[in-house]
């Protein structure tokens, strides 16, 4: 049986809802642009969770390391000059490495489906095209 991904909607956008350590922890929700962040720096999270003692890193694989009250964060940049950043903290970050899968299936079925689907139609189409031409005028 094919398990369904936790997705909900903002603002008319999927948003992968990632499961916390925690029965009352909220969810880590983002969206396809971070969802592909995340497969972007797919060792700089790895890496973040695995240091003991991220704080003292500065940065991890390209990505600056911050302190927020006593806590670390990572930095994901999501532009190229890096004013833009995805940040989240060590729990975030072990729901991320816990569910990647979840992760690649997210964005697999956000830009690979559709895409696919066209291109199903279009060969459908196409073959359609070239059979209605082979049997000549109607």
């Amino acid at each position: 049986m094919v398990e369904e991904l936790p997705i909900t909607e903002y603002r008319g956008n999927p948003v992968l809802n990632l499961p916390m350590a925690g029965e009352k922890q909220r969810p880590f929700a983002f969206g396809l642009s971070k969802a592909k962040a995340l497969l972007s720096y797919v060792g700089a999270v790895e890496a973040f969770v695995a240091h003991p003692n991220p704080l003292t890193a500065g940065e991890i694989e390209g990505c600056q390391v911050t302190d927020y009250k006593g806590s670390p964060v990572l930095n994901l940049p999501l532009s190229e000059g890096g004013e833009y950043a995805f940040s989240f903290g060590m729990d975030k970050a072990r729901a991320v490495t816990a569910n990647w899968d979840m992760i690649l299936k997210f964005v697999r079925q956000q830009e690979l489906d559709p895409i696919l689907a066209l291109v199903r139609k279009a060969e459908a189409d196409i073959k359609a095209a070239q059979q209605a031409r082979a049997d000549g005028p109607a």
